[in-house]
């Protein structure tokens, strides 16, 4: 299962200038047609068109979330 839901991760190495180059695959599947949000998540990093990340940011409340964490027994 973990395969499935990573087959479309692609591992990335740093220029120079600590720049990674994301695979045009990535690009298009995240929709970035410019800029891009790099959001943490545990262990791993979350890479977002920024238009998008804006709209998921701004439509989750404090009180979803606070439901959301009930529900899951956090």
């Amino acid at each position: 299962v973990m395969r499935l839901l990573h087959r479309s991760a692609a591992q990335v190495t740093p220029d120079s200038q600590g720049r990674v180059l994301l695979p045009p695959m990535l690009v298009e599947y995240a929709e970035i047609e410019k800029n891009a949000v790099v959001v943490g998540c545990s262990d791993y990093a979350e890479i977002w068109a920024e238009e998008f990340w804006n709209e998921k940011n701004n439509s989750e409340s404090e009180e979803s979330l606070t439901e959301l964490m009930i529900r899951l027994g956090l």
